[in-house]
């Protein structure tokens, strides 16, 4: 909040559970009182925990589907009026786990796979007033993710990376605006990977760079 204000802009916080939806519809609607609208929809909410597919509980199913799809759901129903109303953008914030098989977080993966599937679908439904496109990063450099590896584990993977480091919340946010903007003003219903190109990395290991 303090960096937008200090940009010149406006800004405010609501707390709250995304995954309830009365917290969801009363954040979007403080949201669009104060401000006179909802343009942007940005759903980045969620989270996991490892653990093998056969160690997996129902519970502990439910929870990650709750934090990534119920979540998202939630704030999309609640800005749906007032965005098919006028007009707008909304991007969700998957994952690379939703696209490629992702061992020890196959809860976590099914999630993402939901909420791409319902950008494709939302993006569909919502034209030609709403675009709806999402962003799959792979692994991030956040305190989060700080915790879970060593500086060994994070300079082994920099150089599994073909671009050779690790993504930034900034590389995230900045395809995240993009898709927000008008200058994606004729795109919808599409998935931005973000992962220096690690999808690639098999056949970037076994192709001839240098000749």
């Amino acid at each position: 909040m303090r960096a937008i204000e200090q940009a010149g802009g406006r800004a405010f916080s609501c707390g709250g559970d995304a995954r309830d939806a009365a917290i969801a519809r009363n954040a979007v609607d403080s949201a669009g009182d104060r401000f006179g609208g909802v343009d942007v929809l940005v759903n980045n909410v969620g989270g996991m925990f490892p653990s093998a597919a056969t160690d997996i509980t129902p519970a502990g199913w439910t929870a990650v589907m709750r934090a990534n799809v119920d979540s998202a759901v939630n704030f999309l129903q609640a800005a749906a009026p007032r965005m098919l109303a006028r007009g707008g953008a909304v991007v969700n914030v998957a994952s690379v786990a939703g696209i490629s098989a992702s061992p020890r977080a196959a809860h976590y993966g099914a999630a993402k796979a939901a909420l791409i599937n319902l950008t494709q679908t939302l993006a569909l439904e919502w034209a030609p007033r709403v675009r709806v496109n999402c962003v799959a990063p792979d692994f991030i450099r956040t305190e989060g993710t700080e915790r879970l590896m060593s500086a060994a584990d994070r300079r082994r993977m920099s150089k599994l990376i073909p671009l050779k480091r690790i993504g930034t919340p900034a590389d995230v946010a900045n395809v995240v605006a993009f898709l927000a903007s008008d200058m994606a003003s004729y795109v919808t219903g599409q998935t931005i990977i973000i992962d220096g190109g690690s999808l690639q990395r098999g056949r970037f290991d076994f192709m001839p760079t240098e000749r």
